[in-house]
């Protein structure tokens, strides 16, 4: 018997994370999505929500130029982002941080 099914009180769900940068040509955005997982890590039925950023703080979830700027050679491309994921972790907790992936996704203008 697991623990989860040893306590009526405890199902076993844990809230996942995920980050997306939406890397265009001309700018890239980040933003943070969550939901609830089961033991197995699978997820439950349910809803995948957007975390949103405070309207104070939500211009850190952009930057200027976008990674098409770092073309051909790419160099500073992966640390133009940073600042970007600095600012997701602001909404996920610190001991998810391990666990949580961080896709970067292109439009045309950027492959």
């Amino acid at each position: 018997m697991t623990a989860a099914a040893a306590n009526p009180f405890c199902t076993g769900e844990k809230t996942s994370y995920a980050l997306v940068v939406d890397a265009a040509s001309s700018g890239s955005r980040i933003r943070v999505y969550t939901w609830l997982t089961d033991v197995n890590n699978d997820p439950v039925l349910g809803e995948i929500s957007e975390i949103v950023p405070p309207p104070e703080t939500e211009a850190n979830f952009e930057t200027e130029p976008g990674l098409s700027f770092y073309a051909p050679s790419g160099v500073g491309a992966g640390e133009s982002l940073a600042p970007l994921i600095d600012a997701a972790k602001t909404l996920v907790p610190e001991n998810a941080w391990s666990r949580t992936p961080l896709y970067v996704l292109c439009s045309g203008g950027v492959r």
